[in-house]
């Protein structure tokens, strides 16, 4: 038999164990460049595992793509597939690992089994780690409502960003830097002879730089930095001490969902399902999974939506009550409720009164393209000028209307809640509680 040429020696002395899994052996892993003997490959690990013990092996020698021994009249070879030794490459095979980096991706990070350690790699979790712990608390093989991934939208204080930080800079380094194609890419290297759409040398290179360009914002402790590189997806409100988030994250990934549901302040899968309020982005199609505490803040503040909330500190307004005065008045401005606010006030209490189950719909021709709010505030000043009549004074509607715009037209939100006389028989036809206190005779009535 010739021998073997031994180019390149490296001994590699290792305690594995052999194949009955119970005593150990020590074999002396000596690699090569070449090799210039008969051969047989041998293509079940098992058996190149036998031959081993059959011939009483203590060295195997191995190159990049081979694992080798040698026999009484030849050498015996198995192709490594990426395997340190023979017995990481039984114990791949024996669970159905694709290949050695899968198989040591699986044992440094605790996975399972191949899909697992697909998942894993393609999902972009920092650390294995994180992927137990997102596992653990649900936030993994989620199935989302939205075609195009997730957008964090809500309230939250500087000091639960600061809190947060390590999340919210994970997430701005999966959406700027993180290099998604990576698992493509090694694949490509591993395979060069087969077709990659996405792939060549050059680009490769170019993703693994930006991602490492990337590395230091996961140490990141400066919070006006990180709220910096998002720009406007985190905005300072102007007059209440909270920021408005609203960034949108992708690709579709479970670890951004994870990542994103942590720095929301979400415990675990429940706990974002009872708390997140179920938002939807109609523009983009994304979900939009809210900041813990959000709906808190704006009720807070006795407001009914997050819209009505920022609509209202766009407009320097702080009061939720205040806010639902103003839009109900036909968005009249702070200093014209200000100015008004003791009738309205006034006109609320008739609302309560007199328009509580009132159906407004027999109303729609009081005055068209208004609210049904709108409409409220225009009946509740014509009950309440009708109240203030003249006890047993006739008097016509016509002339009552422009006596009611004499006394009231110079107010500021008169074009708000003014009426014309067809207003009055609706409100006698309709509201039986007002009609009973008038006596009507044709076009005139008057208060009893």
């Amino acid at each position: 038999m010739k021998k073997i040429a031994l180019i390149s020696l490296v001994i590699l002395s290792q305690c594995v164990f052999s194949q009955d899994n119970k005593t150990p052996s020590s074999l002396n892993y000596i690699k090569i460049e070449n090799y210039s003997s008969p051969s047989m490959n041998i293509v079940d690990i098992n058996d190149f595992i036998k031959l081993i013990d059959d011939n009483n092996v203590k060295t195997v020698f191995f190159n990049d793509k081979l694992f080798l021994i040698h026999g009484p009249s030849m050498v015996y070879t198995i192709n490594s597939n990426g395997y340190k030794n023979v017995y990481d490459l039984k114990a791949g095979n024996d669970k159905s690992f694709k290949n050695g980096d899968s198989y040591y991706i699986a044992t440094e990070n605790n996975l399972p089994d191949q899909g697992t350690v697909d998942y894993y790699r393609q999902e972009g979790f920092i650390t294995s780690s994180d992927y137990h712990e997102a596992t653990r608390l649900g936030f993994t093989h989620v199935e989302m409502n939205s075609t195009y991934g997730i957008a964090i939208y809500g309230l939250i204080t500087k000091e639960d960003i600061q809190k947060n930080i390590k999340h919210l800079n994970t997430l701005y380094f999966l959406k700027t830097y993180k290099n998604w194609q990576a698992y493509e890419d090694q694949l490509a290297r591993q395979n060069p002879t087969q077709s990659y759409s996405s792939y060549s040398e050059r680009d490769r290179i170019a993703r693994e730089e930006k991602e490492k360009e990337g590395l230091p914002f996961l140490e990141n402790k400066d919070v006006d930095l990180i709220i910096s590189k998002f720009g406007n997806q985190i905005t300072k409100m102007k007059s209440f001490n909270y920021y408005l988030i609203n960034i949108p994250l992708d690709p579709k990934k479970d670890s951004i969902f994870y990542y994103a549901c942590k720095f929301c302040q979400y415990e675990d899968i429940n706990d974002y399902k009872k708390n997140n309020l179920k938002l939807t982005d109609n523009r983009y199609g994304r979900e939009l999974l809210t900041t813990k505490g959000t709906e808190q803040i704006f009720k807070r503040f006795s407001f009914n939506s997050i819209e009505a909330f920022l609509a209202a500190d766009s407009a320097n307004v702080t009061n939720g009550n205040d806010w639902n005065l103003i839009v109900d008045y036909g968005n009249i401005t702070a200093a014209q409720l200000n100015q008004n606010r003791t009738l309205i006030n006034e006109l609320e209490s008739i609302k309560q009164k007199y328009l509580k189950d009132i159906d407004l719909t027999k109303f729609n021709s009081i005055r068209y393209y208004s609210s049904q709010a709108e409409v409220k505030g225009i009946l509740s000043f014509a009950i309440y000028t009708m109240l203030k009549m003249q006890k047993g004074v006739p008097v016509s509607t016509v002339n009552f209307v422009s006596n009611v715009q004499r006394e009231y037209g110079n107010i500021t939100i008169y074009d708000k809640i003014n009426y014309n006389q067809y207003a009055i028989p609706l409100i006698f036809e309709n509201i039986p509680q007002i009609k009973n206190m008038f006596v009507i005779n044709n076009d005139l009535f008057y208060l009893k």
